[in-house]
């Protein structure tokens, strides 16, 4: 399975895999819609923030593929949040 970074994309691959998904799970996937990279902005939230939100709230999402494409969005997120934490510290 090939996952992108484009946040819409995964949106996408996610209804795809989570059809009856609703709550706030599909609330954060609106706002991964509007999402074209980790560094973008929708409603004022930034891409990790809305992406670690809808990690918090999917825990009612589980299959190999959930499992695969949360584990994609965990490492997204990290890598962002590890580079803000470096290019304070430089």
């Amino acid at each position: 399975m090939s996952i992108s970074q484009n946040p819409s994309v995964i949106a996408a691959q996610i209804r795809n895999e989570w059809p009856k998904i609703q709550g706030l799970p599909a609330h954060y996937l609106q706002y991964m819609d509007h999402m074209y990279s980790i560094h973008d902005r929708y409603k004022g939230m930034a891409a990790p923030d809305v992406i670690l939100n809808f990690l918090l709230a999917s825990a009612a999402w589980q299959s190999d593929h959930a499992s695969v494409i949360k584990s994609h969005l965990f490492v997204m997120i990290c890598g962002t949040f590890l580079n803000s934490y470096q290019d304070l510290h430089n």
